[in-house]
C-alpha cells in the first residue's frame, strides 16, 4: 500500500542509496590538511578493521631517530681540531667540514667503516662534559689538551653484530646480509690514484708552512669573517647587533685558514672588535676552534685627527671627513704597531674599507696601505679569491718600501 507514496519520494525508494554529497568548493589550504584515507584489510566477517577510514600511526614512515657516540682526541703538540664548525641554536657546534690534517681527520681515517667517522652536517653535543651552551664547548675546546666528544647523527652506527665471522659481509637493518659484503678489496693502485686526484684538488692537501714571525695579517671582522647584514655604526666601524648575527662564515674562515696554511702568517686584530673584551675573546675563541694559531695580539686605539678633513671651513663635507679620520686612525694604529715589532717584515691588511684613502693625509711615520690593502665585499666577506691575492703579497718575503 506504501508503494504508491514511496513514487513521490524517490529517496526513499531504496534504503541502500546513498545520498550525493552537497556541491561546495574546499580551498586547497583545507585538502592538504586533510589525512589520507588507506584502505582497510577486511575481516573473515566482511568488516572493514578498525571503524576509521584514517590512516593509522603505525602505518605511517617512521621519522628516522639520532644516535650518538663519543669521540676522544688528543689535541697536544699544537694540533688543531680541524673542523669548520658553526652554531645557529646556540646549544651545540654543528661540523660544516673536516679539514685534512687535523685530529677530527685522524679519527676518521681510523672510522672510516664502523659509522664513527664524524661528517659534516653532525652535532657536537658535548666537549669534556661541557654541553648546552656553544660558546663554552668552544672555550674548553681551547683550554683543554685532551678532548671526548659526543656526537649526534642521523647516521645508524654499526655494531660487531652488522659483520660475519670473517668481517667483510655486513648485515643490513632486517638481519640479512648485504649483497655488497662479498665485494673484493680495495685496489692499492686505484686507491693511490683517487688520493693523488684528491690532493690535486685539496687546497690543504700539502703540509702548512711553519709560523713566520717576519709575516703579520692585520685582521678586519666586520665584512670580512662575518658578512654585514644587521649591524650597526659604532665610530665608522659596524658592529653586530645581536648573538646570531656575530658567527663568523664558514667559507670565510676557510679562506683565512688557506691564506695562514700557505704563509704561516701571524694574526692581528685590527677590528673594532678589539674594543671590546667580549667580542676580542669570541674572535680569539673562533679562529681557535678552527685550527689557526693564537692571534699576536691587537693594535692600539688612538684619537682621530682633527687636522684631517674634507672640504673647506665654509662648505664641509662631515661625512667624508669622518671616514677620512677613520681610515687615517687605522693606518696610524696599524704602523704603530709595526713600530713596536719590528721584526716584521712583511705584512697586509684584509678590510672590507678602503683604508688606502688614508695614504693621501698620512703622516711621515705612516706607513702607506694601499698596495698592502686585500680589500673584500662587505656582503660576501673574505673569498678564496681574496685569500689567493692575499697569499701574492705575503708570499715575496722581501722588506716593503714605506
Amino acid at each position: 500500500t506504501l508503494a504508491p507514496a514511496l513514487q513521490n519520494f524517490p529517496e526513499m525508494a531504496s534504503p541502500t542509496a546513498a545520498k550525493p554529497l552537497p556541491a561546495r568548493s574546499v580551498p586547497a589550504s583545507v585538502m592538504r590538511m586533510i589525512p589520507p584515507r588507506v584502505a582497510k584489510a577486511k575481516s573473515a566477517n566482511g568488516s572493514n578493521n578498525g571503524s576509521s577510514g584514517l590512516a593509522s600511526p603505525t602505518s605511517q614512515a617512521q621519522v628516522p631517530t639520532s644516535s650518538e657516540f663519543s669521540v676522544t682526541l688528543n689535541l697536544s703538540g699544537g694540533r688543531g681540531l680541524g673542523a669548520d664548525v658553526d652554531y645557529p641554536d646556540g646549544k651545540t657546534l654543528v661540523i660544516k667540514s673536516v679539514q685534512p690534517g687535523g685530529t677530527l681527520a685522524d679519527w676518521n681515517s681510523k672510522h672510516d667503516t664502523d659509522g664513527r667517522a664524524v661528517m659534516a652536517g653532525d652535532r657536537i653535543v658535548a666537549i669534556n662534559g661541557v654541553t648546552g651552551h656553544s660558546g663554552m664547548m668552544i672555550g674548553e675546546c681551547r683550554s683543554s689538551q685532551k678532548l671526548e666528544l659526543v656526537i649526534r647523527t642521523k647516521r645508524r652506527i654499526k655494531s660487531a653484530s652488522d659483520f660475519d665471522s670473517t668481517g667483510k659481509r655486513a648485515r643490513t637493518g632486517d638481519g640479512a646480509f648485504s649483497l655488497y659484503g662479498g665485494m673484493p678489496e680495495p685496489d692499492p693502485e686505484n686507491d693511490k690514484t683517487a688520493v693523488n686526484r684528491a690532493r690535486e684538488t685539496d687546497v690543504f692537501s700539502t703540509p702548512a708552512v711553519p709560523e713566520n714571525p717576519k709575516l703579520v695579517i692585520f685582521l678586519d671582522i666586520d665584512g670580512v669573517l662575518r658578512k654585514l647584514d644587521d649591524a650597526i655604526a659604532v665610530d665608522g666601524e659596524v658592529l653586530p647587533l645581536h648573538v646570531q648575527s656575530r658567527a663568523f662564515a664558514p667559507e670565510a674562515t676557510r679562506a683565512l685558514r688557506f691564506i695562514v696554511h700557505k704563509t704561516g702568517a701571524g694574526l692581528v686584530l685590527s677590528s673594532e672588535w678589539r674594543r671590546s673584551a667580549t667580542l676580542k675573546e669570541e674572535a680569539a675563541t673562533a679562529l681557535r676552534a678552527i685550527g689557526l694559531p693564537p692571534m699576536r695580539g691587537s693594535t692600539s686605539v688612538l684619537e682621530a685627527r682633527d687636522d684631517v678633513r674634507v672640504g673647506t671651513p665654509q662648505n664641509p663635507d662631515r661625512e667624508g671627513t669622518r671616514f677620512l679620520r677613520w681610515v687615517e686612525r687605522r693606518a696610524r694604529e696599524i704602523s704603530k704597531w709595526l713600530a713596536e715589532h719590528p721584526e716584521v717584515e712583511r705584512w697586509i691588511l684584509i678590510d672590507d674599507v678602503d683604508v688606502g684613502k688614508a695614504d693621501e693625509v698620512r703622516m711621515p711615520d705612516t706607513w702607506r696601505m694601499g698596495r698592502r690593502l686585500v680589500r673584500t665585499a662587505g656582503k660576501e666577506g673574505l673569498t678564496m679569491s681574496d685569500a689567493r691575492k692575499a697569499v701574492e703579497k705575503l708570499v715575496p718575503q722581501t722588506p716593503a718600501p714605506r
